[in-house]
């Protein structure tokens, strides 16, 4: 197997061989990702780098997400590596076993009835781009079952406890009947639920993600009684709308509900009118705002707003669809304020992600200032 790149004489002559394949299989629109291609020359190294049916083989399993994919991988690796077109010969087709219900004829310690293969799929699912993946509406409705834990905070109610600060009033009451305490009554703060207040861009650069985005708001209206508001060119409150059991007729309910749907975005003045009009549902909340920045508006009104929303919320996330890409920078202006106000910016581009971003709203605050009045 003779490259068009140096030859592959060391290990990392190897290495630059095959991460030259993965720019190559990247040119031609293939979303190979470093990781893999690390895995690739890791995988290599215990092949016979000499034999270009191994080498392709093993870059079929790591770069191929789809079937598809894999005649635009082929033709990239014959030319890379010089081979003739009728060397590149089609996958053949594995045939899979799907067991039986109940459960004869399977091998020890198999698990009836789950196909490995169901597995591999919803890993896929999880790591496919919302905006741009072939199966991204797949993918989105993975959000339906999404694992959502609703953040808590330290309520002014007490219950008694055997650990914890003096009870006072207790005390003084059983000093009160009796002149010796046998131990000192204790309690312990109950802790009570905090709201999560969503904040979602409807405007036209978000089209791609709004399935995957209103699934996950929807998700949150139900398990964590979430409030959600819509952002374009003004603000839309839709926490209602997202009540409906089924999610397609929740999207098709709250689109027909928001006017500026797909249409401009001011950011800065929809935020401020949500903090003039609802500062009472934003105090003390975790307040999520998912957008790209693609702000038209001003962008001092977005850095006033942001600040408002730093002072006066608990805790306030900027989630970004575009972040997980790979090679995206926050080069707007308005993810530099992001950056500059909100406790973390982070991605929603996959399944995988968005995960993380639910995690992150459930998680305890790190302990310091409570919000201020607004």
């Amino acid at each position: 197997m003779t490259p068009r790149a140096p030859a592959a004489g060391t290990t990392q002559d190897l290495s630059g061989v095959l991460l030259g394949l993965g720019g190559a299989l990247r040119r031609a629109g293939l979303p190979v990702t470093p990781p893999e291609m690390h895995l690739l020359v890791a995988a290599a190294a215990r092949l016979d780098p000499l034999d270009p049916r191994q080498v392709r083989a093993a870059s079929r399993a790591i770069c191929c997400r789809e079937e598809s994919q894999i005649a635009v991988h082929d033709a990239v690796f014959a030319r890379y590596f010089g081979l003739r077109p009728s060397r590149v010969e089609p996958p053949a087709p594995v045939p899979v076993r799907t067991p039986d219900s109940s459960g004869a004829g399977e091998a020890p310690g198999t698990e009836a009835g789950v196909p490995e293969a169901a597995a591999s799929r919803t890993e896929l699912l999880r790591r496919t781009d919302l905006g741009d993946g072939a199966d991204r509406e797949a993918a989105a409705r993975l959000i339906d079952g999404l694992t959502v834990q609703r953040p808590v905070r330290i309520g002014a109610r007490t219950r008694r406890a055997v650990h914890g600060p003096v009870d006072l009033e207790r005390t003084l009451r059983a000093l009160a009947r009796a002149d010796d305490l046998p131990r000192l009554p204790r309690r312990r703060p109950l802790p009570r639920p905090r709201r999560v207040v969503l904040v979602l861009d409807v405007s036209a650069s978000m089209r791609p993600w709004l399935d995957a985005i209103i699934r996950f708001a929807r998700r949150w209206r139900i398990e964590a009684d979430a409030r959600v508001f819509t952002v374009g060119t003004r603000l839309t409150h839709v926490t209602a709308e997202l009540g409906e059991a089924d999610a397609g007729a929740a999207l098709e309910r709250m689109l027909d509900h928001v006017p500026d749907a797909v249409g401009g975005t001011r950011l800065g003045d929809s935020l401020g009118t949500l903090l003039d009009s609802n500062a009472l549902a934003v105090r003390g909340s975790v307040c999520v705002l998912v957008s790209d920045g693609w702000e038209t508006g001003s962008m001092d009104s977005l850095d006033h707003a942001c600040e408002r929303l730093t002072r006066l919320s608990r805790r306030f996330l900027w989630v970004n669809p575009r972040a997980g890409r790979p090679g995206w920078e926050p080069a707007t202006r308005a993810m530099g304020i992001a950056a500059a106000h909100a406790e973390r910016t982070l991605p929603g581009t996959t399944v995988a992600d968005w995960e993380q971003v639910a995690a992150t709203i459930g998680r305890a605050p790190a302990p310091g200032r409570e919000p201020a009045r607004a």
